[in-house]
């Protein structure tokens, strides 16, 4: 019985051609969701937010392709790390397009009479919910420098750390009724019947902690 699932429908693996070319691809239309949002003309707000829209898409649909490829060979296998590197890569390819987005969303809110446009353009309507929150939420949303700087130390803190938990967690063994067995199975544990499972696995949980509390301090003190 195959315990794991078969990838082939997305890659054959990281030195497939389709997936190399893709991950060139998506460099590409990185740059051209940029330049469109270099572009966006006042004076044609429907063109310029529907073309935007379009890049946008462009972008989201290869990077789900790629992202989930690389997501799942690291699920099964956290010491995969040709899975964690693409996905790095895949994440500092797209925060090069946070200023472009910023610019949109502030193009967008500054729209005056919204509704028209969305009903003047069939993308528009599919988009209008949220083309409406852009607008609703536009006097909470920063600059184009501020949200290009924080998505830059994302890549280093939150989104470094996020891996590096999911990795310990993943490989960490917890000794349970004399036998090991690994963390999720443990925490499965919490919906037990009987109260004594449930707080003898609590217990092996809080004390598994231990083998990687000095490499998750680390990694929290360099965040602060």
């Amino acid at each position: 019985m195959n315990s794991e699932w078969s990838l082939k429908e997305l890659y054959s693996g990281y030195e497939d051609p389709a997936f190399l070319a893709d991950l060139e691809r998506l460099k590409e239309l990185v740059e051209a969701y940029n330049e469109k949002a270099a572009a966006l003309d006042a004076a044609n707000p429907a063109q310029s937010i529907h073309n935007q829209l379009l890049a946008g898409d462009a972008v989201s649909e290869i990077t789900y392709k790629l992202y989930s490829f690389c997501s799942l060979a690291e699920s099964v296998n956290s010491a995969d790390k040709n899975a964690v590197a693409y996905m790095e890569k895949i994440e500092k390819l797209l925060n090069e397009n946070t200023k472009a987005a910023t610019a949109f969303e502030h193009f967008v809110a500054q729209v005056e009479d919204l509704e028209s446009l969305i009903a003047s353009d069939e993308l528009l309507g599919e988009y209008a919910y949220r083309l409406r929150r852009i607008k609703e939420f536009a006097a909470h949303k920063r600059s184009e420098e501020v949200e290009d700087i924080i998505a830059k130390l994302d890549l280093s803190g939150a989104s470094a750390w996020a891996r590096q938990h999911g990795y310990l967690t993943s490989m960490l063994k917890v000794e349970y009724d004399g036998k090991q067995t690994t963390l999720s199975a443990i925490r499965n544990l919490a919906y037990a019947k009987e109260e004594s499972v449930r707080r003898a696995a609590y217990e092996a949980e809080l004390a598994s902690y231990e083998k990687i509390k000095d490499a998750i301090a680390f990694s929290l003190n360099n965040i602060k």
